[in-house]
């Protein structure tokens, strides 16, 4: 008899253990400590199985054999472990801020936005460059020419824009000439653009138009540089004025410009402006009267035969 109920005793002890060692389903829900308010996607994990928290911070985990303790993780908040044998029916985590690693977003040289190609000036620019327009000579598919005139893909574009406006009309090159690329974000060449607007849709050019868009910090205020040089034996000078706003309602552009060292000022005041459709062509000279040589003729350049005193 004393040998029946020593086995007995053994079976026993032995459901006891492996009640102790296996928890069974466990069921609990997950609130923020601080507005009690539920915690949805709480990642809870035991020794070899986890879940997660539903809408209403609820979750239901089964823990395997052996495990001592039930985890509780969730961004922003503190994690946290409790003994398989605590009270699960709220599991309060504290909130806590979440300390990200430093992320750099670095713009694209060029990227496509419908039929506008959009250049990052930042990728294009160099120190040595003066003005936006040293930018633009160096974009794929862009020429300038000795007069200025912009083409693309080899035709003369047909419309130069300001941050969207179009109020220098065609004579871009005071804008070309004179901006600095430091105010420029990008330029964006728009492929068969349409200037006239009650035309969209019906004419298409095979002619692009350009756009210069400013930074942020260069609209709607005040904007320029200012350049003077000058040289002894003989006597020579240029001096140079450039100011611009970009304003919503108002733009506004002052240039004042001085030399005497025979550099041709009329291709930034000259009208460059293409419509095919009219037929329109380029004036050959604007000032024929300030050339003092004749520049056909004489063996040197253009800038070496000009007497220019014009302000």
């Amino acid at each position: 008899m004393n040998r029946y109920s020593f086995f007995i005793f053994c079976v026993f002890l032995g459901l006891l253990s492996v009640s102790a060692a296996d928890p069974g389903e466990l069921r609990g829900k997950v609130v923020n400590a601080d507005t009690d308010e539920p915690i949805t996607g709480c990642i809870v994990k035991s020794k070899g199985t986890f879940t997660s928290t539903d809408k209403d911070g609820r979750f239901v985990i089964t823990p395997k054999s052996g495990a001592d303790s039930i985890s509780f993780r969730f961004m922003g908040y503190e994690s946290l472990s409790l003994p398989v044998t605590a009270d699960f029916s709220c599991v309060r985590l504290s909130p806590k801020a979440t300390q990200l690693n430093d992320v750099i977003v670095k713009a694209p040289d060029i990227y496509a936005k419908g039929d506008t190609l959009v250049f990052n000036v930042a990728k294009y620019a160099n120190a040595k460059d003066n003005a936006i327009i040293d930018v633009i000579k160096r974009l794929p598919g862009i020429k300038v020419k000795d007069d200025g005139t912009i083409e693309y893909q080899g035709k003369p574009i047909n419309k130069f824009y300001l941050d969207g406006n179009d109020f220098i009309g065609g004579q871009y090159g005071l804008a070309t000439n004179n901006i600095s690329h430091k105010d420029v974000a990008s330029v964006e060449v728009m492929e068969n653009h349409q200037p006239v607007k009650a035309l969209e849709g019906i004419e298409f050019p095979e002619e692009a138009g350009i756009n210069l868009k400013l930074k942020d910090d260069a609209r709607s205020r005040w904007v320029g540089v200012a350049q003077a040089v000058a040289g002894v034996q003989p006597f020579l000078y240029d001096g140079s004025l450039f100011t611009m706003r970009m304003a919503s309602k108002i733009q506004n552009m002052f240039i004042l410009k001085a030399d005497n060292t025979g550099w041709n000022r009329a291709n930034e005041i000259r009208e460059h402006d293409f419509d095919d459709m009219f037929s329109s062509d380029y004036t050959a000279s604007l000032w024929p009267e300030y050339i003092s040589a004749d520049i056909i003729n004489a063996p040197l350049t253009e800038k070496r035969t000009r007497d220019n005193l014009s302000w």
